[in-house]
């Protein structure tokens, strides 16, 4: 069935609202965060813990699909673990597909070859349409040249069409020429198609979020506004591969650009997939000091993430603090697991926002909520952003009045 928006709660000066989601399980409402499968589990982010939406990245490099192709033992083996993926999910809750295609450095595409092209396509469309899946985005990329963007997405929309599934249009981090011609593509398709979303938008901010993004943001938003415009219903973002900060380890406390996101124009947010090497300044400092302080906690309180050696100690992570212990006594994949453990203090905080924040009726405006915290304080480009962004939409944005139903 297609995606059912309706604005539940919204301010005339701000981009903050509630959205509920309703879906051919069920519904939710935003903001959200969508917990990507892989890191489900039963010890910090079970599946009681989600908010109705979750994701299932389907990771596949280009060398990987000629050999799936080629090698019916390896396509099992990626086919099984897409449905491991599935297995991990609530049943009442919004399976998102999320097709990610990764160029290695020993492959390259050619444009001379569109019988390889389309093949390779047509089963990375296969994997990434499983019955389960609520929605299906269209592919996102890394590493491949932009070149190949419009042609791989016109054929994986083709393929997933003819697989019976719901498509959510993506926008990739990409040039403007290749945006606008992508948009163009995806309005041929809305002509003919039901079955592709005009509510929803996939957006890829490629490890970074929609803050330090600030111009591929702003693209982002007018593209949201004149769907809504001509659809005359409000569009949900679903952010993608989102971040924090690129550069997370070179300070001891970083703000929470990721939640700033919400507060312009947010919706859904999902964790970053994308390896991206880090500068090498950045190396010789993790060399340097201690392992530990490159992992960073999140203080939802004051929209920071902070050393978690400088957090042990303070009540603020108090029910974390197990964990913390056993992770680090572990010392194994401590990584994921503070990323697990994000995921849910993410969780919490959007929990608050939609009870308490983000509504008329909350106890103040979304923007003097920020502003009250320290990372808003202490990041004055990420504050100047978010007052540019909201002065520059929010006399464009459609009030509440105009989706109520």
């Amino acid at each position: 069935m297609k995606l059912r928006i309706n604005i539940v709660d919204s301010f005339d000066n701000s981009l903050a609202r509630i959205l509920e989601i309703t879906h051919s399980k069920g519904s939710f409402e935003t903001p959200t965060y969508a917990v990507s499968a892989n890191y489900i589990d039963e010890n910090i982010l079970e599946g009681a813990s989600l908010n109705g939406v979750v994701e299932i990245p389907v990771l596949i490099s280009i060398k990987r699909l000629r050999k799936a192709i080629n090698d019916i033992r390896f396509m099992e083996r990626m086919e099984n673990n897409i449905k491991r993926l599935i297995n991990k999910t609530t049943k009442n809750g919004m399976i998102i597909s999320l097709p990610l295609l990764e160029e290695t450095k020993d492959i390259e595409l050619k444009i001379s070859e569109p019988q390889e092209l389309n093949m390779l396509t047509q089963y990375f469309a296969e994997i990434s349409c499983h019955p389960e899946a609520t929605v299906v985005c269209s592919p996102i990329f890394h590493k491949v040249p932009e070149q190949f963007y419009n042609h791989i997405i016109n054929k994986f929309i083709e393929t997933a069409l003819s697989l019976n599934v719901y498509i959510a249009p993506s926008l990739p981090y990409a040039s403007r020429t290749t945006l606008n011609e992508l948009v163009n593509i995806y309005r041929k398709w809305w002509k003919k198609e039901d079955k592709i979303s005009r509510n929803l938008l996939c957006v890829d901010y490629n490890n970074s979020n929609a803050v330090s993004k600030y111009s591929f943001h702003n693209y982002v938003l007018t593209v949201k506004m004149l769907l809504e415009k001509e659809f005359e219903e409000p569009v949900a973002i679903y952010g993608v591969n989102v971040n924090y900060s690129r550069v997370k380890v070179k300070y001891e406390k970083i703000s929470a650009r990721d939640l700033f996101s919400y507060f312009i124009g947010l919706d859904v947010m999902g964790v970053n997939h994308k390896r991206i090497p880090l500068p090498s300044e950045v190396v010789e400092r993790i060399k340097r000091k201690d392992e530990t302080k490159s992992y960073k906690l999140l203080n939802r309180y004051e929209y920071m993430y902070v050393d978690i050696k400088d957090l042990l100690n303070k009540e603020i992570i108090a029910s974390y603090k197990d964990h913390l212990k056993k992770i680090l006594e572990k010392d194994e994949k401590i990584d994921d697991n503070i990323k697990k453990i994000n995921m849910k203090i993410i969780l919490e905080e959007t929990d608050y926002l939609r009870k308490e924040i983000f509504k008329r009726s909350g106890a103040k405006h979304p923007l003097r909520y920020l502003e009250e915290k320290e990372g808003w304080k202490k990041d004055e480009n990420a504050a100047n952003a978010v007052l540019k962004i909201t002065k520059r939409y929010v006399e464009k944005t459609k009030t509440l009045d105009i989706y109520k139903t």
